[in-house]
């Protein structure tokens, strides 16, 4: 389609990537600018936002095809009602470090985002619509909504990045998020 021509387009020509040794699993990337994070959030920039879709997942994606919220780290998910969302977390997923996905990193992650301590560049787009998110079961995470919003799940496939639970941890116990 022309939006996916247009995506990787540019994406082709503010950015140039190739793979060195795949043993060592790295990847290596020349921009146009200097990133200013890795952490996508934290900034606006097209290339951190590249550089985010490389290394950071969503629990849902916009099929380009369709254009429907479809199931990326999710394996399912449902809308409860107009303030509620489930959604279960697949089993086969693992972080860089190859440790396993699981619904407390997804839990740490969201509150992550809407803890009112967080002051990345981004993190107020998710206290507009997201109250809180906690676990329901060993592989179900509930969504709760400030309000019926009919973006959440687009909010959830194109922002909701997940980290590993303890990313942003202080040996001290407070939260660094940049």
């Amino acid at each position: 389609s022309l939006c996916k021509l247009i995506i990787v387009g540019s994406f082709a020509l503010s950015m140039t990537t190739s793979f060195s040794n795949a043993a060592d699993r790295k990847l290596e990337a020349a921009l146009a600018r200097s990133l200013l994070t890795l952490n996508s959030l934290d900034s606006t920039s097209r290339d951190n936002g590249y550089i985010g879709l490389l290394t950071d997942d969503s629990l849902l994606y916009i099929d380009p095809d369709t254009r429907k919220v479809v199931p990326l780290m999710a394996k399912s998910y449902s809308v409860v009602d107009s303030k509620t969302i489930d959604v279960v977390i697949r089993d086969d997923i693992t972080f860089h470090d190859g440790s396993k996905l699981t619904t407390d990193d997804v839990v740490y992650s969201f509150n992550s985002w809407i803890d009112p301590n967080n002051s990345l560049v981004r993190a107020n787009t998710f206290r507009r619509w997201l109250a809180s998110v906690e676990k329901t079961t060993p592989d179900t995470v509930r969504f709760h909504l400030v309000g019926p919003d009919p973006l959440a799940l687009q909010y959830l496939a194109v922002d909701g990045k997940v980290v590993r639970s303890g990313t942003f941890d202080r040996a001290d116990g407070t939260k660094d998020y940049t």
